[in-house]
């Protein structure tokens, strides 16, 4: 993984991709823990993607093997830094895949389970020529829409009772914690209006 601007040897960069390097470089802010796989390119979804980056997300942007096509368009400081692309494209990460081989899908089908947001601007048919729709990468066809959930209800609360028990209390609050979300054990609906977040959203 590298962030936009170097033109290096494109070759072999779509195996054994870590997520979490260099995730120091970037600095804290409201989206800060949430990634973005940036599959955009010109100007208004880079511009979209980058804004994600300026408020703390981790975002990885997935180039063509030459390269967006605004890194030469404007004063160059550099090879491949053109002044539009640099103007796009801070805060990012970026990776070279080249999307007509499978094995780069793969990796992008797996840089996808690790995202919270996948965003590209590519036309309808190109993208479903590469099986990146949404309903491609949503996995289960059963919970991809809302529609779909609401007709599959039953199965949807059976599935979540079974992941919710692979853990203890605990590890569950924990967890809840790590993402900023949250949660108290409750034992009693008495217990809950003495929770903190709720009186202080005046839930109550």
């Amino acid at each position: 993984m590298q962030r936009p601007g170097s033109k290096q040897d494109h070759a072999s960069r779509t195996q054994g991709v870590d997520l979490n390097a260099d995730s120091e470089i970037r600095s804290a802010g409201p989206l800060d823990g949430v990634r973005v796989l940036d599959l955009t390119t010109i100007l208004l979804g880079p511009f979209a993607t980058q804004i994600l980056g300026d408020m703390g997300a981790d975002v990885v942007k997935v180039e063509s093997p030459g390269g967006d096509a605004t890194r030469d368009v404007g004063p160059p400081p550099a090879d491949g830094m053109g002044a539009v692309f640099l103007g796009t494209n801070r805060n990012k990460r970026s990776i070279v895949l080249d999307l007509k081989q499978d094995v780069a899908r793969k990796t992008l089908l797996h840089l996808a389970t690790e995202a919270d947001v996948f965003v590209h601007n590519m036309r309808p048919r190109a993208i479903a020529r590469l099986g990146l729709r949404y309903q491609d990468l949503a996995g289960d066809p059963r919970y991809q829409f809302l529609d779909n959930r609401l007709a599959n209800i039953d199965a949807l609360y059976a599935d979540v009772s079974k992941l919710l028990a692979a853990r203890t209390s605990a590890e569950w609050l924990e967890a809840c914690d790590a993402a900023n979300i949250p949660a108290m054990p409750v034992h009693d609906p008495d217990e809950l209006p003495e929770n903190a977040h709720l009186a202080a959203e005046n839930f109550w």
